[in-house]
C-alpha cells in the first residue's frame, strides 16, 4: 500500500499533527509539502513503515517533538522546517537506512536531531538554536549502526554540538561546529579507540587553540580521551581554515593489511602461501611520475624480532604499496627474508607512518594467523575438531542444528575474534558464539 498525504494545512490540534502507525512493513508513506502549526503531541508521528519519504513541510511549535519516525526500514527526510518544538526536532528510533538531508532544524527545546538504534546520513541541514543540543547519537551492544553527520551547520544550540554515547560510533566531517555552552563535541563512549572527526570548522576560538600545535591534544571544546582515558579519542585532524575552507593539514593517517596476492584480507593463511601486505598512504607518493618504495616490518610468534619486508607502489600515484614473503615452518633465523613460522602463530605487521592526521610518525598494525582453521556459521553435518585442526579461530556464531553434534576432541585450542561476529547474529550480534 502507498499513501500520500501533501498540501494540507494543519493547525491547533489536540493531539498529533499526523500519525502513521500499524500499517505492516509492506507500506509505503509519501508526506509532503504541509504546513503542520502548534499541536499538542509530535507534529508527525509514523512507525512500522517499510519506506517514508518525508520532503517540504513545515512544522512549527508543539508540546513535543516535530518529526518522529520508528521502526522502519528507510527513511528519506529533505527539506522540512522544524522549529519550535517542546521536545525534539526530529528522532529517529530503529531506523534501518535514513538519510536527512535539507533541513532546517531550529530553536526546539530539546535536541534538534536525535538518532536512536538508527543507521543515518545526516548531510546538509541547519541545526542552530536547539536547547539541549545539536545532533545525540545513541545505540546499544545489539544493535550496532553507523551514523554520518556531513556539511552541517551546527551551531550555537545548548550544551553540545554533537554528543555520542554508549555503542554509538559517529563520523562527523565538514560541518561547522561551534557556539555551545559547554562541548561542541561530548564523546561518552568507551567502546571505540577513535571517533573521526576530521575536516571540520570548530569557530575561531577553537581552532586558534587548535593551531597553537602540540596536537593531538586536550582540547576544551571536545570531551574524549584527554578528559577521561577510558573513552575514545575524537580524531580532529585537518581541521578547516574557515568555514567551507581547506584542511589545516595535508597529511592522513595511512593503513596496514594483511592479503592475498590480489590485495583482498586475509585473516590466515594456508600452508604453501605467501604473506602479503598492503599499505594505503597517500603521503608517501612524493613523485606522481614514478612507483615508490617504502618498508615495514612483519614478525610472528616463532621470529619475534620480524623481518624487513619491501613494498612497492602499484602504480604512479597510487598511494598503494604492496609486498610479499614466504614462510618456513622453522626456528627463527633472522634478516634471511623468509618468516619463520609454527602453526597457530600470530602474524604482524608493524608500518612506520612518517605522518598521521596530525603530521607525527606513529606505528599502524595488523595481524593475522598462520595456519589456523577458521570456523562460522551453521554446520552442514555432525562435525569433530580435532588436534590436526587445531587451533581453531571461530569468527561468527557456530549453530549446531538438533540432529547434529560438534564434537571437541581433548588437546584442542579454540579461539574467538574479539568483539568480532561475521554472521552478526545469536544472542549477541557482536561476539562469536
Amino acid at each position: 500500500r502507498y499513501f500520500i498525504i501533501a498540501g494540507n494545512v494543519l493547525q491547533n490540534l489536540s493531539g498529533n499533527g499526523m500519525q502513521f502507525e500499524y500499517a505492516g512493513y509492506q507500506s509505503v508513506a509519501r508526506v509532503q509539502d504541509n504546513i503542520i502549526q502548534q499541536t499538542n503531541g509530535f507534529g508527525m508521528s509514523i512507525r512500522y513503515r517499510d519506506s517514508v519519504i518525508v520532503s517540504g513541510n513545515t512544522i512549527d511549535g508543539g508540546n513535543n517533538g516535530g518529526i518522529e519516525i520508528q521502526y522502519t526500514n528507510a527513511a528519506l527526510i529533505s527539506g522540512n522546517s522544524v522549529l519550535n518544538q517542546s521536545s525534539n526536532g526530529i528522532q529517529l528510533y530503529n531506523v534501518d537506512d535514513a538519510t536527512v538531508t535539507g533541513c532546517s532544524v531550529q530553536n526546539n527545546n530539546s535536541w534538534g536531531i536525535r538518532l536512536n538504534r538508527t543507521n543515518a546520513v545526516v548531510e546538509n541541514n541547519e541545526i542552530i538554536g536547539n536547547n539541549n543540543g545539536g545532533v545525540y547519537v545513541n545505540t546499544d551492544f545489539e544493535n550496532p549502526v553507523t551514523d554520518t553527520l556531513r556539511y552541517n551547520t551546527i551551531t550555537n544550540n545548548g550544551s553540545y554540538g554533537i554528543r555520542n554515547e554508549n555503542y554509538a560510533r559517529v563520523t562527523a566531517q565538514y560541518n561547522d561546529l561551534y557556539g555551545h555552552s559547554n562541548y561542541d563535541f561530548y564523546n561518552e563512549s568507551s567502546t571505540w579507540e577513535e571517533l573521526d572527526a576530521r575536516y571540520n570548522w570548530w569557530g575561531e576560538e577553537t581552532t586558534a587553540e587548535m593551531d597553537a600545535g602540540g596536537n593531538p591534544k586536550d582540547i576544551a571544546k571536545i570531551y574524549d580521551y584527554f578528559d577521561d582515558n577510558s573513552l575514545g579519542f575524537v580524531n580532529y585532524g585537518g581541521w578547516l581554515d574557515a568555514s567551507g575552507g581547506e584542511p589545516t593539514a595535508v597529511s592522513a593517517t595511512g593503513t596496514v593489511l594483511f592479503t592475498d596476492s590480489d590485495g583482498s584480507e586475509v585473516l590466515t593463511y594456508l600452508e604453501g602461501e605467501d604473506l602479503y601486505v598492503e599499505v594505503e598512504d597517500a603521503d608517501r607518493n612524493e613523485d606522481e611520475s614514478v612507483s615508490e618504495v617504502i618498508t615495514l616490518m612483519v614478525s610472528s610468534q616463532t621470529e619475534t624480532g620480524g623481518e624487513t619486508l619491501t613494498l612497492i607502489e602499484t602504480g604512479p600515484s597510487t598511494g598503494t604499496f604492496m609486498g610479499g614473503m614466504s614462510f618456513e615452518e622453522a626456528s627463527a633465523n633472522s634478516g634471511d627474508g623468509v618468516l619463520q613460522v609454527a602453526r597457530g602463530d600470530e602474524l604482524t605487521a608493524a608500518y612506520l607512518d612518517p605522518a598521521d592526521d596530525f603530521g607525527n610518525e606513529v606505528t599502524i598494525t595488523d595481524v593475522a594467523y598462520y595456519r589456523v582453521t577458521l570456523k562460522s556459521g551453521p554446520l552442514t553435518e555432525s562435525e569433530t575438531w580435532s588436534p590436526d585442526g587445531s587451533p581453531y579461530l571461530v569468527t561468527g556464531d557456530v549453530t549446531v542444528a538438533s540432529d547434529q553434534a560438534l564434537t571437541i576432541e581433548p588437546g584442542v585450542e579454540v579461539r574467538f575474534t574479539e568483539l568480532s561476529d561475521d554472521q552478526g547474529g545469536g544472542q549477541d550480534a557482536n561476539r562469536a558464539e
